[in-house]
């Protein structure tokens, strides 16, 4: 039984060439695709230049702000239009993940009012694969003492804040869940850029959490410890667990740094989307009154399997890393788990990237090994079941997306006959509990309601429709895979909203625009609004009508952080998503209102056998 791989990889994955890193350790830690990515353009680059970097040679007086968790100095920043800002690196919210209390549960800090940090450069990344996103990292760029958040905000007490506490955009960074961190290769400043001349300034912090099997080990023995509830035992998605931490660290310290505590909005692309889903369904809908709004980009937390920590491939993906690392034959007086607590950081790393490029390598699509499991807070049932029962923080205002063309970066392109089709969708997607009589069903509906002929597939608007780009059913598999893993998920739980309170704010938006330098055969790929979101307009590579497109999103989505609404003066009119199911489409040029309504009768039946996709 496999599972779609990448679904929820961060933009980097889809928009920088993955190059050879040149550290010794690049045969086990460099990250293989199942085929290439799109090569999307410099445009769309998440190493974006962002307007501040020249300006930090030129920064003046260092902030320093004071908490009960120690006093933070970072880094003043000089903006070319005459604004400025601070910037804080590399705050601790827990103690280091290491030793004894690796797969433990994330612990508070430990420091005092009195401790001294000097935050004024970036901190190190989680381990991951050193090419991860076509970033050319080394052995010094990651760390496992990498639970940290930055902070990004207005310089204090000028006229753009009148010395109120501002709202707080929250970024959970994506990755799949391997890959990624808090920055600065994110273009944060210029959304508080936008957010001052709207004169609607905002804070945002963007958290780092541990990835791989670091954050998302399983396995019988790490849910035999995480039954037991001892501190510092394993805990099943300990990576999820950071996640939280850093949200409460945040409620708890942001005032401190001119953020309202109050009025905190979780915000994430593709895996962080996922985990922020998560964090809506966790510990039966109880927020705790940590954030009170949600922005989630592509991906909702039935985009992926829900599996049990012992089931037979998590299991097995356990079992393969304790080979890789020399832990398989552990003595009696040792386990399993105790030896891959005292492997060192870099063996260990180097063990779960080669788990992982094992799977992307050998099969074209597989599950992925890293994923959020079940578990007692996060991932109680199958989130699909969750959502429909109501079990959710059905009162937090949310705003959610996807791109046109979800599924084109994740399907093979050597389908060319049905039969192709048929075993790639039954092997890659169907449960192996299925009679064969209800999986043949289920296979004959798929496909009269995805029909073989490329014009009827995605990407949904090319120059010409019925050119089938590389096999004759890739943009039928494209299809498919983008409603089974997005769009069907993100209906059903704006459904259960709707349903279970409908007095709850819901906006929704689809983007239909292609990043500048898009091949034809992607049409909208999956992260195509963040492209936009953190390009650098101040590079003179988008044209004028590009960058009116670009400032108007990002002024949306901060007046949703800050008034929980994307409506503002000078805005485009975007209604609540409501009984009508209205979105606003994304178009440079063409931004208007759609119904939410395409591909109705095909996503309803996948939405109707969540148990058959495992979702």
């Amino acid at each position: 039984m496999r599972f779609p791989l990448p679904l929820w990889c961060t933009i980097v994955v889809l928009a920088i060439p993955i190059v050879a890193s040149p550290s010794q350790d690049d045969s086990l830690v460099e990250a293989h695709t199942a085929r290439s990515p799109p090569q999307v353009g410099p445009r769309t680059s998440l190493r974006l230049a962002t307007s501040h970097s020249a300006a930090l040679a030129n920064s003046t007086s260092a902030p320093i702000v004071n908490t009960s968790a120690g006093s933070f100095q970072g880094t003043h920043l000089e903006l070319a239009n005459g604004s400025s800002q601070d910037i804080f690196y590399g705050i601790p919210y827990a103690q280091p993940p290491v030793g004894a209390l690796r797969f433990a549960r994330p612990q508070p800090v430990n420091t005092t009012a009195s401790t001294v940090h000097n935050n004024t450069a970036p901190a190190k990344e989680c381990y991951q694969p050193l090419d991860y996103g076509g970033v050319n990292r080394t052995l010094d760029n990651v760390s496992e003492d990498c639970l940290i958040l930055d902070v990004y905000r207005p310089v204090l007490g000028d006229s753009s804040t009148n010395g109120s506490l501002l709202p707080v955009w929250l970024y959970i960074h994506g990755g799949a869940f391997v890959g990624g961190g808090a920055g600065p290769e994110i273009n944060y400043s210029s959304i508080v850029e936008t957010s001052v001349q709207r004169k609607t300034p905002i804070v945002i912090v963007a958290i780092q959490y541990r990835l791989g099997a670091f954050g998302f080990l399983g396995g019988a023995e790490v849910k035999a410890e995480a039954v037991k509830g001892e501190n510092g035992t394993a805990v099943r998605n300990a990576g999820l667990h950071d996640q939280r931490q850093a949200i409460y660290w945040v409620h708890e310290h942001i005032r401190d740094f001119g953020g309202d505590p109050s009025k905190v909005t979780l915000v994430g692309e593709s895996a962080g989307s996922i985990s922020i889903s998560l964090h809506l369904l966790a510990n039966g809908g109880n927020t705790s009154g940590l954030y009170r709004a949600a922005i989630m980009q592509s991906g909702t937390a039935n985009s992926v399997p829900s599996l049990e920590a012992e089931s037979p491939t998590i299991q097995g993906h356990f079992d393969d890393l304790a080979s890789r690392v020399a832990c398989s034959n552990s003595t009696s007086n040792s386990t399993v788990l105790e030896c891959l607590r005292a492997v060192d950081a870099v063996t260990f790393s180097n063990g779960s990237n080669a788990v992982y490029n094992e799977i992307n390598t050998n099969v074209n699509l597989g599950l992925f090994p890293w994923i959020p499991l079940r578990d007692d807070f996060f991932v109680t049932a199958a989130p699909s079941k969750l959502f429909r029962e109501g079990k959710f923080a059905s009162h937090v205002p949310i705003l959610s997306s996807d791109c046109l063309d979800e599924g084109t970066a994740f399907v093979p392109t050597f389908l060319n006959t049905t039969a192709q089709f048929d075993g790639w969708l039954s092997g890659e997607f169907l449960s192996p509990s299925l009679s064969n009589d209800t999986s043949l069903s289920i296979l004959s509906r798929i496909n009269e309601l995805y029909p073989s002929d490329p014009a009827d597939g995605s990407p949904y608007r090319p120059t010409n429709a019925s050119d089938p780009f590389y096999a004759l059913q890739y943009k039928r598999a494209a299809s498919f895979f983008g409603d089974a893993f997005f769009e069907a998920p993100r209906r059903n739980a704006l459904s259960a909203f709707t349903t279970h309170s409908p007095q709850t704010s819901v906006y929704a938006y689809l983007i239909t625009q292609a990043p500048p330098g898009t091949p034809a055969e992607y049409g909208v790929p999956h992260t195509s609004d963040n492209t936009y979101l953190f390009g650098d307009t101040t590079s003179g590579e988008f044209t004028a009508e590009e960058v009116e497109f670009i400032e108007i999103f990002r002024a949306q989505l901060v007046a949703f952080v800050v008034g929980l609404d994307p409506n503002g003066q000078g805005l485009p009119s975007w209604p609540l998503y409501g009984k009508g199911k209205e979105m606003l489409q994304l178009q440079v040029g063409n931004t208007t209102v759609v119904e939410d309504n395409f591909r109705e009768e095909a996503i309803a039946y996948i939405i109707s056998q969540h148990s058959a996709f495992l979702h």
